[in-house]
């Protein structure tokens, strides 16, 4: 909102009132021109000892300076007496060289600041009384800076002759005819400014601005000048015009501090400015406020306006389509009437005939074509899903889904009062989970991949049954023996209730990161991966589009958190209208929901995912898993053994997650305990997993971070760490999120990771995953977890704190919202440098604060438009 500076009823006065502020404008357009060309004179002048005093440094007595009372004693040098420095007294006379007056202000300046405050030095060239207490620039005011640039020679060099032509203290000079703007503005007894001397006024210091020499190119006279425009012009805001009448104010009340005579009239009227500003203030919220109320009011009835005209159209347009139907309908039925009757006899045979051997051989081309692809996807599930690495430690140890896993602590979720509500109800069977449309939210780690895996190998094991040929079996070589399976669990045990899909898709969102249609990401994640020729999966995307829409398929969409839509219309990935038959599963982290934007109409059911069940089960299996373990006691006494190290570390909080269970596992069974906190538990896993590449060890002999401390493979490892942990920040607080999960060979090369792709893929830190094209193959990248990715992100920023300031505010800016994505960041700060966490949790939440103010600017915005029409 503009201002209207027209605040007195006299023109005259209120172009006063303008003059005003254009000086202060000016003032701060100059003040960085002055205080870096100050710089320049502290190096010409040389470097003083820093010690020496500017009583020390003049003589006694000094013409202006020194002041002799009652027994020749002067004031000046009562508590310094003058002494040689041969350093500091070059400086005084290379100061007083440049004094186009030969007089500089001794009595403002403090000798002993000059080597380390050009302030001090500039402040020689100040008037003689008032500004020994300014400390700078920006302290001084529109007549110390005009003063500067006047007195000191050295200015002749970065401004042009036009502004020190004729030389100074002729009146004709534009620098003089600037400061006598000001004494004439400050010392008038009727504040009072003709139309004439005003535009005079802003055209004299516009063209000082504008100097061709430094200050046209100059950020902040740029600024500066455009201001003189719109203060010209009443285009300045409300609020920027209160801030530069309120230090016009000050700099009045401190004109008259230091002895300058400004008059009565030019307080007063000041003061009147800001009365009269406060009230327009106060008026324009009534105004708004009264505008929002008049608004809501318009809506309200032009809603119940809608409603009658909407309903009246639909009356009249109902009665006259039933018309034209009727009249069609009679006129249709006398035309085809007797064609119908000649021709129905001669095609209905031959007719019948083709529809049926065409129907019965497309029949059996798409239920042979679907076993094939049912067939296929097993496989392709089962290579992929049965198996996984049971410990951090040994890559080449799988087990089988089925041999540890356990079903999860699952709770459902209930609306209330506008939200959804944790309850106690727990989900134990799948006919309660699979619904059209079903959310599982849970935190990273807490077991969604593995729950969704497991419903995919129970529909497979289902599935399999009503194959006509036996499925592939996969050897198992390197895997955990497979009597070492433990009873099945009762919980999800209704595996008929799996039975009612003919096909089960499960998608990695990550991997489909600004893909919005779910066909497509089965195209690429499945029908890809199981057929190698274009022509076969051309004709399986037409295959599984048929699917769709005619077969009952549950559709699995894993990490709703991690996918990135590519426009503003979708918040989930979507299925097309006709693919009516599909159910959804979708798993996402719990902020996601918030958001993603998504309507409860979406959300038929919202379970929430706590991790491991019963952890100590779990435990006990992956202990069943190892080859250490020979017998069934051996098995026992180490699960009792593990059991009371848990509880004597108090561990039991972080064996919900199960990644983190099997890493507490594993590692105790090689002889490693944990007894610090989560980011001591992801050191010893990145250590572990650094340990498969190098088995190089050393110490931490000094380190600011307590997880680190014991560790022995990290160190010699640590610019390989250092990379990681680079990249993972630059990728996870990217500008376009569709790279910060997964990424190409492009992002390797730019984090100079590429030379080390060997070793950073031995490790298993990073992941690769070769994605199939028509044209050619290619690679795409990513961190084995997320949480890695995030404790990675965590540590870079403990190490390089100023990127909280220079990089994540502009990420903040960029993806509204993103800082609820970064609480997992922020806990593992909190483990390495509580000060950066700090930093970072207030940047978050002042985030969060400025969509708030955001929404409500967009609703004033909103009403105001309506108010226009």
């Amino acid at each position: 909102m503009f201002a209207n500076t027209n605040i007195f009823t006299d023109k005259e006065t209120t172009n006063w009132f303008k003059a005003c502020i254009a000086l202060i404008v000016t003032k701060d357009g100059l003040s960085s021109f002055v205080e870096s060309e100050l710089q320049k004179i502290q190096t010409t002048v040389g470097r003083s000892c820093g010690n020496c005093s500017i009583e020390k440094l003049l003589p006694c007595p000094t013409n202006g300076i020194c002041k002799k009372r009652k027994g020749n004693t002067c004031i000046f040098h009562q508590s310094q007496q003058p002494q040689n420095c041969k350093s500091c007294d070059q400086v005084k006379q290379n100061i007083t060289s440049l004094h186009r007056f030969n007089g500089p202000s001794w009595r403002n300046t403090q000798a002993e600041l000059w080597a380390t405050q050009p302030w001090e030095i500039g402040k020689c060239f100040l008037p003689p009384d008032g500004y020994s207490g300014v400390s700078s620039v920006q302290e001084s005011d529109f007549n110390g800076v005009i003063s500067i640039m006047l007195n000191c020679t050295h200015f002749q060099t970065c401004l042009s002759s036009s502004c020190l032509s004729p030389p100074p203290p002729d009146k004709q000079c534009l620098l003089e005819k600037v400061r006598q703007i000001g004494r004439d503005i400050r010392h008038t007894s009727d504040c009072k400014v003709s139309d004439a001397h005003l535009q005079n006024n802003f055209q004299t210091l516009s063209t000082l601005l504008a100097d061709p020499k430094c200050l046209l190119n100059d950020p902040s006279a740029k600024i500066s000048k455009t201001k003189l425009g719109d203060l010209q012009n009443d285009r300045m805001s409300l609020s920027e015009l209160g801030e530069l009448l309120k230090e016009a104010d000050r700099t009045l009340k401190n004109a008259n501090e230091v002895g300058e005579r400004v008059s009565e009239a030019a307080e007063r009227k000041l003061a009147e400015c800001l009365e009269q500003l406060e009230a327009s203030l106060q008026a324009g919220e009534k105004r708004i406020q009264s505008r929002i109320d008049d608004g809501k009011q318009r809506i309200e009835q032009a809603i119940q306006d809608g409603k009658q005209h909407i309903g009246v159209k639909i009356q009249n347009g109902e009665r006259c389509i039933e018309s034209k139907i009727d009249n069609g309908k009679q006129h249709i039925e006398q035309t085809i009437q007797d064609g119908e009757k000649r021709i129905e006899a001669k095609i209905q045979d031959e007719e019948n005939r083709i529809i049926q051997t065409n129907s019965e051989q497309a029949e059996q081309n798409y239920t042979r074509s679907v076993e094939e692809m049912l067939g296929a996807l097993m496989i392709h599930y089962d290579r992929t899903l049965s198996h996984f690495p049971s410990s951090p430690l040994n890559d080449w140890f799988h087990a089988r889904l089925d041999d540890v896993y356990m079903p999860p602590n699952m709770l459902l979720m209930e609306k209330k009062e506008g939200s959804f509500k944790k309850t106690q109800t727990q989900i134990t069977k799948y006919q309660n989970v699979l619904n059209q449309q079903t959310f599982i939210q849970g935190e990273a780690g807490s077991g969604k991949s593995s729950f969704l895996a497991k419903l995919v190998m129970d529909w497979c094991g289902i599935a399999k049954t009503t194959q006509t040929r036996e499925p592939v079996m996969i050897q198992e070589t390197n895997y955990a023996k497979s009597d070492t399976r433990a009873n099945k669990s009762t919980f999800f045990d209704d595996l008929t209730s799996l039975k009612s899909y003919k096909f089960v898709f499960y998608i990695t969102l990550r991997d489909s990161v600004k893909v919005f249609e779910i066909l497509q990401m089965i195209k690429e994640q499945l029908i890809d991966e199981i057929y190698s020729s274009q022509e076969d999966r051309e004709k399986a995307y037409r295959l599984v589009n048929e699917i769709m829409k005619h077969e009952r398929c549950l559709v699995l969409l894993d990490g709703l958190d991690e996918w990135k839509s590519p426009d503003d219309r979708h918040h989930l990935p979507t299925l097309v209208a006709i693919h009516t038959q599909c159910d959804l599963v979708i798993t996402t982290r719990p902020w996601k929901l918030a958001e993603a934007k998504i309507p409860d109409s979406k959300i038929e059911t919202l379970l929430h995912l706590e991790g491991v069940n019963e952890p100590f089960v779990v435990s006990l299996r992956i202990l069943r898993c190892r080859e250490d373990c020979t017998n069934s006691e051996d098995v026992e006494n180490k699960h009792s053994a593990f059991v009371s190290y848990v509880d004597r570390n108090d561990l039991r909080d972080l064996l919900a997650s199960p990644m983190l269970l099997t890493l507490i596992v594993q590692t105790w069974a090689e002889g490693t305990e944990l007894k610090g906190n989560k980011c001591q538990i992801y050191s010893l896993l990145l250590e572990s997993l650094f340990k498969k590449a190098n088995s190089e060890e050393d110490h931490f002999h000094k380190t600011p971070f307590p997880c680190l401390k014991e560790t022995r493979y990290i160190k010699p490892n640590i610019e390989h760490f250092n990379r990681l942990s680079e990249a993972a920040f630059h990728l996870l607080f990217s500008e376009t999120k569709e790279n910060s999960l997964v990424f190409g060979i492009e992002q390797l090369i730019q984090y100079k990771l590429y030379e080390r792709k060997d070793f950073v893929m031995r490790t298993g830190i990073l992941s690769a995953t070769r994605k199939a094209s028509a044209l050619r193959s290619s690679s795409s990248f990513s961190f084995v977890h997320k949480s890695v990715q995030e404790f990675l992100a965590a540590y870079y920023i403990a190490c390089n704190c100023h990127v909280i300031d220079e990089v994540i505010p502009g990420y903040l800016k960029r993806h509204d919202e993103s800082y609820r994505d970064m609480h997992e960041v922020l806990i593992f700060l909190c483990g390495l440098n509580i000060s950066a966490a700090n930093e970072l949790s207030i940047l978050m939440n002042n985030a969060a604060c400025d969509i708030s103010a955001k929404l409500i600017y967009q609703c004033v915005n909103l009403i105001s438009q309506i108010n226009r029409y």
